[in-house]
């Protein structure tokens, strides 16, 4: 028991440093979805969201691991645009 209690806590841990780089992920995206905003540019780019998954996808140690790591990514990307959207509207 005093393992998973352990285990518990790492993944507690974990969750934290999640959630601190989510919130400074949403806070680059604002910035820049603001001056692609400010010079005209498309908000959405679905080359660099292609990009971004592969890049992702590159780094899963299996196959399982890939659908899993995409699936992550593109939900992550979806989050951002949708936070980002509300902020600026």
């Amino acid at each position: 028991m005093q393992e998973i209690s352990r285990l518990r806590q790492e993944l507690d841990h974990l969750h934290q440093e999640m959630v601190t780089l989510f919130q400074k992920r949403l806070e680059i995206a604002e910035a820049i979805w603001r001056l692609k905003n400010k010079d005209q540019i498309p908000l959405q780019d679905p080359q660099r969201e292609a990009e971004i998954l592969s890049q992702i996808v590159a780094r899963a140690r299996n196959s399982d691991e890939q659908d899993i790591l995409r699936n992550w990514m593109y939900s992550t990307l979806e989050l951002t645009k949708e936070h980002v959207k509300k902020r600026l509207e």
